[in-house]
């Protein structure tokens, strides 16, 4: 098992079970059936939950700097300053994302061409993992993670 310590005065935090392959395998198995879950659920429905964890996120501020100072080492006035920051980010995604989903009708029939839909689709599993040093920053996954995960779409459509 993987020690998390302090640190700053290295007490243990956690421990953390290790990964193998097969545990990899697993999760990224459930991540897969997850994101298909996921996908099927109208946006309205992704962009709530997201909401939620935004609001969340808001309530437990005090906790989670905390957190972050426990785990990273970070000033506890830094951790509140990039929790403070976050709702801002998901706002961003959750007030845009309606708009970079929605499908592009490109008409063609004047030039004896066919209509066609371009519809932003996901890619599937993906995974933010980094190494954060003490000043690193959570809101690294806010921005990479915000409009991907609100998308959650898998459909192919046809004019």
């Amino acid at each position: 098992a993987m020690k998390v310590r302090s640190p700053i005065d290295g007490r243990l935090l956690a421990e953390v079970e290790d990964d193998d392959a097969k545990s990899v395998a697993e999760k990224y198995r459930r991540a897969r059936a997850a994101q298909l879950a996921w996908s099927a659920e109208p946006l309205n429905e992704r962009v709530s939950a997201i909401q939620r964890f935004r609001d969340a996120l808001v309530a437990r501020k005090e906790e989670l700097a905390l957190t972050l100072t426990r785990e990273m080492g970070k000033p506890i006035t830094q951790s509140n300053n990039e929790l403070a920051a976050m709702p801002g980010r998901l706002d961003f995604f959750l007030n845009g994302t309606a708009a970079v989903l929605a499908d592009e009708r490109v008409k063609d029939r004047e030039n004896g061409g066919v209509d066609e839909i371009i519809a932003p689709e996901p890619l599937g599993v993906s995974a933010s993992a980094r190494q954060r040093s003490w000043s690193g920053s959570s809101s690294h996954v806010t921005f990479s993670r915000g409009q991907p995960e609100a998308s959650g779409r898998r459909r192919q459509r046809e004019a």
